[in-house]
């Protein structure tokens, strides 16, 4: 049931990820048009835009870690190490990835607190400006789908059940 919520929970998140890549596309657009055809851009654009550019790879992370689409070093791996050397390396490379998206979880969750409970705002007063804690907060959610997806495998793993042991 869990692992089938997390599923759901990154097809979701992937899913508001293409939608925010297809908004700063056709923001992007209406901009550079509004610059050339009216001389003006359009309010927001760049805040916008600074507060979403790495949303999007938040948003991202958990369905690369399930698919396997990380990027590392492979080239342990080409040479003919036993079944446990493998499995252990495999192993420590799960460790790191936990170790640093718990640590990464952890402070997403600090800016998340600290920018609700102080009210930032992102832009300009009294020109454009919008509350920045929903950008946050989908970080925060993204990076606690990605340690949570890899907490579980690496119980799996080390119970041995290898990694197919989660989808």
């Amino acid at each position: 049931m869990l692992i089938k919520l997390q599923v759901y929970l990154e097809k979701l998140l992937l899913a508001l990820a293409v939608a925010i890549l297809v908004a700063i596309l056709l923001l992007v657009m209406a901009d550079i048009l509004a610059r050339n055809l009216l001389g003006q851009p359009i309010r927001g654009v760049a805040e916008f835009l600074s507060q979403t550019l790495y949303l999007v790879v938040f948003l991202g992370l958990a369905s690369a870690f399930r698919q396997g689409a990380f990027i590392r070093s492979d080239l342990i791996y080409r040479y003919s190490l036993g079944r446990r050397w493998k499995k252990g390396l495999e192993l420590a490379h799960l460790t790191v990835t936990l170790a640093v998206f718990v640590l990464l979880t952890a402070l997403t969750f600090q800016s998340l607190n600290a920018s609700f409970m102080a009210g930032q705002r992102v832009g300009l007063p009294g020109y454009f400006s919008f509350p920045e804690w929903p950008f946050r907060l989908l970080t925060f959610l993204g990076t606690l789908l990605l340690a949570s997806l890899a907490a579980l495998r690496w119980v799996a793993m080390a119970r041995r059940r290898g990694t197919e042991a989660l989808p």
